[in-house]
């Protein structure tokens, strides 16, 4: 999930996650689903260094693109 994130954001690709029930191994990995969808993020999967050098890194992207 991590590197979607990256690839989404940082990285500037379209980025689309398809997921079928029968790929649900752990209650946990649910949980997570649920979490993102309903808040936008996944307690703990991001460290502190990556919530803060992110945006950062989006933003570049996003004024290299001409957006902004």
């Amino acid at each position: 999930m991590k590197a979607l994130f990256e690839a989404a954001g940082p990285g500037g690709q379209n980025v689309t996650f398809l997921m079928t029930d029968s790929e649900i191994k752990k209650e946990s990995f649910l949980e997570a689903i649920n979490s993102l969808l309903s808040t936008g993020e996944i307690p703990g999967l991001l460290g502190k260094d990556d919530k803060e050098l992110m945006p950062m890194q989006c933003k570049n992207e996003f004024m290299k693109a001409g957006l902004g």
